[in-house]
């Protein structure tokens, strides 16, 4: 009985050295379009849970309409990921997310000499 009470207190001294290990969530962002032929047409971003050991697997966490005439088509992050940029096909508005502020806020920006919201590049700096 001494035996098993040793390796009981050496047992829980073990769990309470051990780090916990922690849980991040793996989410993915990605825009989506209802079908060209659809009547009432939506855009927006969706914020699915791509975690397979999450019971939320697969699932919409979030969705976040953008306008229906917008032809959203990528969304680009900068190096700290505290930004999402998503760009339009055939309108010369660029849209930022602001990443770090809950809800998540979108800003449209004009871009009058940009016809095609097609790549982003990013400076070295971030800054541009």
């Amino acid at each position: 009985m001494k035996w098993f009470s040793f390796l009981l207190f050496i047992f829980g001294i073990t769990l309470s050295v051990i780090p916990s290990v922690p849980h991040a969530e793996i989410l993915a962002m990605l825009n989506y379009e209802s079908k060209p032929q659809q009547i009432m047409r939506r855009e927006g971003i969706a914020i699915i849970d791509v975690d397979p050991a999450s019971e939320n697997f697969g699932n919409i966490l979030l969705d976040i309409p953008l306008p229906p005439d917008l032809v959203n088509h990528h969304i680009f992050y900068n190096k700290d990921a505290s930004k999402a940029y998503i760009t339009a096909l055939g309108q010369s508005d660029l849209r930022v997310m602001d990443m770090t502020r809950y809800p998540y806020r979108i800003k449209k920006n004009g871009v009058p000499e940009c016809q095609v919201g097609e790549d982003i590049i990013f400076s070295d700096d971030n800054r541009t």
